[in-house]
């Protein structure tokens, strides 16, 4: 725009001394400002006209057009007549005609009001008198010609044979439509305005001064006798030119980056990657389609882009541009360093974001911060935990979700379950628990299972009866003592001690307060129904903490396995929907009576959720469709198979794993197992 500010030419600067009352007639003051208003137009229109092809080429470039973001400024000149002829160089021209026009009018009018406001109301003159006058002069002009120079963008991004729009009439329309109304025209105008007050007060302000020096210091070589006025210097006109020339330069540069920002605001709906994410939301909210975008502690972002940078120390990391506005404008940062790195997520995926959110920017490292993808995908903690063992074993559990049949464990272990929760809510003495086993040996739903599995009720009775001496010496090693001391010593840091924190300590179980609570998790992903929920004191030293714990049954082998203790973590992260963070929980053998404390630490955390992000990645992505619409829809590949014979012998999605394999990893490329191609093929 340095037209604008050479158009400041024809401000008729103050008079010599000599020249007192000798002014030009009355009539032509009366008509100044008309003459002001067409010097303005006519001059900004032709300035423009001129500089309309760099100004095309500087839209593609800025904007990063898929056909010219690879080339320079003299090759996009080039490129442009060759793609679109020459009068592709002035596509857009039209529109900006009608907009600088009554820009480069209004803007000379606004300063010279605004310059006689703020000498006449403030008394401030000289240089700073024409840089604020010039900077409110720009933001008058760009707030009253914005959405024309919105359709002049948009007409000038586009390529020849890819045009979105027909002519100004049906851009201003269809902005219009599509995109809110009038609030749509003015797209980036915040990078706009604080643009253009430093372009115009420097651009003012630079002229202003380049003039002042010129004609103070060498009248008779730069200037010459004004034309209404011989008495009043004036510049030559290619001094005039020179010195506009070199304020908007210098203008320019100082604001270009705001007007990078604003070009990339303006045209963010119809770049590329504007309709690729745009096509990657509608591809999420077929699946979720009540998913809801928002912040908060349960909030919900959406994967805009997806980089791998090389941070200072040289390791890499992995950058998500994320938003929670359904408009997909308000954009922030997320960082994954470390392991996190390893999570497979895609653009337009939704992720759930636990920790601190700084200046709009997550980090989630190995210390700190969570991220859960797919949140509104439920899955079981002990699916999860299963994972840890074999990966396609628990995708394909919750793939194909079926009731395993009954066997005689399984019943015993629901009797023995249903017998100690009864009893923690009433009396472990030995007459009680005996009572309660055979009532609940002698529900109806029970006999009805011991009747098809052919069983017989004395004999379920006795093996339920084994246990119940267990049950007694629990309730007596951690229930209803007199002195904290009188319960078992055992070794417990929770994450809320610290490092430093004495880990020896006393567990007292003081009550029941939930059984089989059933949680779905949203915030992690989860769900899972908790055996039985207990208040528990920890007595450490002269300390006595209180927390809610879940407290995991388990009737079969005393193995204190990471299965079974990873559990009870997940466990920990269901409960922080209903209460405070328990920090860790209690898992219980009944056939030895043995307890052990499961701590829930940061780390043991961190990895499970990556399981579980894993798991949840492994099944939306189950089936591979087409974006296209053109290639048949086909299952995905699922994680490899273990190498682990005895594993695979007895796993329960043997038939499931082998139809599956029959039908992607075997016809595909040569997958290692214990379980031959022939052996899975006799078993279905």
């Amino acid at each position: 725009m340095a037209a604008a500010a050479a158009v400041a030419a024809a401000e008729p600067p103050p008079a010599m001394p000599q020249a007192a009352g000798a002014g030009g007639p009355a009539a032509r003051r009366d008509f100044y400002w008309l003459r002001s208003f067409l010097a303005g137009g006519i001059a900004g229109c032709c300035a423009k006209t001129t500089v309309a092809p760099l100004d095309r080429v500087k839209v593609l470039l800025q904007a990063h057009n898929h056909h010219y973001k690879h080339l320079g400024v003299f090759s996009a000149l080039r490129a442009v007549p060759q793609k679109e002829g020459y009068l592709g160089l002035y596509k857009g021209n039209g529109a900006m005609m009608i907009r600088i026009f009554p820009y480069g009018a209004i803007q000379f009018m606004a300063f010279e009001h605004y310059k006689t406001l703020i000498t006449t109301k403030l008394g401030v003159s000289g240089h700073v008198h024409r840089l604020m006058a010039g900077s409110m002069a720009g933001m008058t002009a760009v707030i009253c010609t914005y959405p024309l120079d919105m359709v002049r963008v948009r007409l000038a991004f586009q390529v020849k044979g890819e045009h979105t729009y027909t002519g100004i009439i049906h851009a201003f329309k269809t902005i219009y439509a599509k995109e809110g109304g009038f609030l749509g025209f003015y797209r980036g105008l915040m990078p706009t305005i604080l643009g253009m007050a430093p372009y115009a007060g420097v651009s003012f302000f630079t002229f202003g001064t380049l003039k002042s020096v010129g004609l103070s210091h060498a009248p008779t070589l730069l200037g010459r006798p004004s034309s209404d006025n011989p008495n009043v210097l004036v510049l030559k006109t290619h001094i005039n030119l020179l010195c506009g020339g070199v304020a908007g330069a210098i203008a320019q540069t100082i604001s270009y980056p705001f007007d990078v920002t604003r070009r990339r605001m303006q045209l963010g709906t119809v770049l590329p990657e504007f309709e690729k994410c745009l096509f990657q939301k509608k591809k999420v909210e077929a699946s979720f389609s009540k998913a809801v975008l928002s912040r908060g502690t349960d909030n919900r972002y959406l994967v805009l882009a997806v980089n791998i940078v090389q941070n200072e120390e040289g390791n890499h990391e992995k950058h998500l541009i994320i938003t929670a506005s359904q408009s997909l404008e308000c954009k922030e940062l997320c960082i994954l360093r470390n392991d996190w790195c390893s999570v497979r997520v895609e653009p337009g995926d939704i992720i759930h974001l636990e920790g601190d959110c700084i200046s709009d920017t997550w980090i989630i490292d190995e210390d700190f911060g969570y991220l859960i993808l797919y949140p509104d995908m439920l899955i079981s903690g002990t699916s999860i935990a299963s994972s840890i063992r074999c990966m396609r074993r628990a995708v394909l559990s919750e793939t194909f979700k079926s009731s395993d049949p009954a066997t005689r464990q399984m019943l015993i272990g629901t009797v023995l379950h249903e017998v100690f929760q009864k009893a923690i809510s009433d009396s472990f003495a030995p007459e009680k628990l005996q009572e309660l086993a055979f009532q609940t040996v002698q529900e109806i739903r029970h006999l009805k299972e011991m009747y098809r599995l052919n069983l017989n009720q004395d004999e379920i009775k006795q093996e339920v009866k084994e246990y119940l001496p267990s049950f007694s010496k629990w309730a007596g090693d951690f229930m209803h003592k007199h002195t904290s001391t009188d319960f078992p010593q055992m070794q417990l840091s929770l994450p809320s001690d610290g490092s430093n924190g004495n880990s020896t300590c006393h567990i007292e179980v003081i009550n029941s307060l939930d059984i089989e609570e059933s949680i779905w998790s949203p915030r992690f992903g989860l769900k899972g129904k908790i055996d039985v929920t207990v208040g528990v004191k920890i007595h450490r030293g002269c300390k006595t903490k209180y927390k809610i714990m879940p407290l995991e049954l388990k009737t079969g082998k005393e193995s204190n396995s990471i299965e079974h203790r990873s559990q009870l973590v997940l466990y920990t992260l269901l409960s922080q929907e209903r209460r405070a963070d328990p920090e860790a929980g209690l898992l219980l053998y009944l056939k030895t009576g043995q307890m052990y404390p499961v701590p829930a630490n940061h780390l043991d955390k961190r990895e499970l959720l990556r399981l579980r992000n894993q798991m949840a990645f492994s099944l939306f992505h189950r089936i591979n469709k087409s974006a296209t619409g053109e290639e048949k829809t086909k299952l995905a590949p699922l994680p490899q198979i273990i190498e682990e014979q005895q594993t695979c012998k007895y796993c329960s999605q043997l038939g499931n794993c082998a139809l599956y394999s029959r039908n992607t990893s075997f016809h595909n490329q040569p997958v290692k197992c214990f379980i031959c191609i022939s052996d899975l093929e006799l078993y279905l």
